[in-house]
């Protein structure tokens, strides 16, 4: 028996009290994706493909929950 291994994809959009230029991005692993007509909410979109990038991610999701949490 021959193991598979498939790969997925994430695509993560913020609230939409983020604004691309508002996002502290230093690795530019976001997608300004502003008036796009995109499935989802935001004007941000960062996508992950393996677990190398989970700490990236978490910081950029951390500063959504933040901007959130000033308002």
């Amino acid at each position: 028996m021959n193991p598979k291994v498939y790969e997925a994809g994430i695509r993560i959009n913020n609230p939409p009290h983020m604004k691309f230029a508002e996002i502290n991005d230093p690795k530019n692993i976001c997608k300004d994706v502003t008036d796009k007509g995109r499935w989802g909410n935001g004007d941000v979109e960062v996508g992950i493909s393996s677990f190398d990038e989970l700490d990236d991610i978490i910081f950029l999701i951390k500063q959504a929950f933040d901007k959130v949490s000033e308002e």
